[in-house]
């Protein structure tokens, strides 16, 4: 069983049915408005519907906004299952060099903040309590875990359970 080096439960916003998460010593290039674009346009076109560009992680939701969506991220030693109750699953890079880890939402300045390890990443984004796609984020049920843990080598994004209300989003 992987072993759990910390554990934090946060709420964040999100707004236009997304919220991003960066380690800001990263994503703080010239050309950052550009990445944002970039990493929804990763994140629906692979129909992920998470997405990365620039240092930039993406998390498309079913919901279109809500201020209290539940976010637990955990760094782990190994990668944990999300078990049955995860609608949707995606593994991925994510480096925190400062092991600053910011989310925000659409427009929105960085919210809420934790402190990590820092390291080179793959995460595994699990979403649960989805609904229906266009709906209240928070009201909805809608809940993220983000599990962080260590990685030596790039490693492409991989889908490891698809939620099928997806098939409704444009």
């Amino acid at each position: 069983m992987a072993t759990a080096r910390l554990a934090v439960d946060l709420t964040v916003a999100v707004d236009h049915g997304q919220f991003y998460a960066y380690d800001p010593a990263v994503f703080d290039a010239p050309d950052a408005a550009g990445h944002y674009e970039a990493a929804v346009a990763d994140a629906i076109g692979s129909r992920r519907f998470v997405g990365t560009s620039g240092g930039l992680l993406a998390v498309i939701t079913p919901g279109q906004w809500g201020d209290d969506t539940p976010v637990h991220v955990a760094v782990r030693d190994a990668p944990a299952d999300p078990g049955d109750v995860a609608d949707h699953v995606v593994d991925l890079d994510l480096d925190v060099p400062t092991g600053v880890l910011a989310f925000e939402s659409t427009g929105g300045p960085a919210g809420d903040v934790t402190g990590i390890p820092p390291g080179r990443y793959r995460v595994r984004v699990a979403g649960r309590g989805f609904t229906a796609v266009g709906g209240i984020a928070a009201g909805g049920g809608d809940a993220y875990r983000l599990t962080l843990w260590p990685r030596d080598v790039d490693t492409p994004p991989v889908v490891r359970r698809a939620w099928p209300g997806w098939a409704d989003h444009r």
